[in-house]
């Protein structure tokens, strides 16, 4: 049983080390799989059970499942494959709107999802009466990896609040080393906050977070333009950000390479 987001929650992870890595440990290798969360229609916008921006982690997800791909390493997707009358639906006492229904097309992953032929599939919460946020909780995931040995799992995806969140947590029950790709996740934030008090949560129970910062900006700006540094203090942590004003585009965009932490 995943338990429940604390609302009240706030502030940072008193061991500093678990919530944080250093960017060479972000390089997959032997031992490690992703794991690709619920990136189905009816999660992107316009869809049943909308993500704000939820569309905005398939691109980066891509990045990650190539890079997986050429390191020979495994790609799991996971799927809510719910029957018409679920019991997660109101009709049926339950929370949520009709969504991901078997076979149809909010059931479907995200058209530009980039699954390779040997992604292995997870489908989850497919019985009317249980539900199942976590990729692992009724499904043969974790037998999987042990099959594969694997020791760690990266895990992005929909929601951060929820199914990242639950499959992060069951992961670690299982006894995997997990990391959280920050830039690949977003969150439904039905109480705001909720998504960062899902990552300090994550953070204080083993799991680790970070993000790949490259490719940051799309395209090169030949106007010069000022940069500004922003510092963040957390604890005994102090992260520091490097943001340029791409003059050209008008916008700031992150230049750091990467930032990691729960913070």
């Amino acid at each position: 049983m995943v338990p429940p987001l604390d609302s009240s929650q706030s502030g940072c992870p008193t061991d500093h080390g678990a919530g944080s890595m250093r960017a060479r440990a972000l390089q997959p290798g032997p031992g490690d799989a992703l794991v690709v969360v619920d990136v189905q229609n009816d999660f992107l916008p316009g869809g049943a059970l909308a993500v704000p921006a939820g569309d905005a982690v398939v691109p980066v997800l891509n990045r990650y499942i190539g890079e997986f791909e050429r390191r020979r390493l495994p790609v799991f997707a996971t799927r809510d494959w719910h029957p018409p009358r679920h019991c997660s639906f109101r009709e049926q006492g339950g929370p949520w709107p009709p969504h991901c229904i078997a076979g149809t097309r909010g059931a479907e992953f995200a058209r530009d999802l980039a699954l390779p032929a040997s992604a292995r599939l997870v489908s989850k919460a497919a019985r009317a009466e249980a539900d199942a946020y976590s990729g692992f909780e009724g499904t043969d995931l974790a037998s999987q990896m042990r099959q594969l040995q694997c020791t760690r799992v990266f895990i992005g995806g929909l929601a951060t609040d929820y199914c990242v969140r639950a499959s992060a947590l069951d992961a670690r029950a299982e006894g995997f080393e997990v990391v959280v790709l920050e830039d690949a996740i977003r969150a439904v934030d039905v109480h705001p906050g909720d998504g960062q008090r899902a990552l300090q949560d994550l953070a204080m129970r083993g799991a680790r977070t970070g993000a790949r910062g490259a490719p940051w900006h799309w395209r090169r700006c030949s106007k010069p333009a000022p940069t500004r540094i922003a510092y963040r203090p957390c604890g005994s942590i102090a992260v520091i950000l490097q943001v340029r004003r791409a003059a050209c585009v008008r916008r700031w965009t992150l230049m750091a390479a990467a930032t990691f932490g729960s913070c």
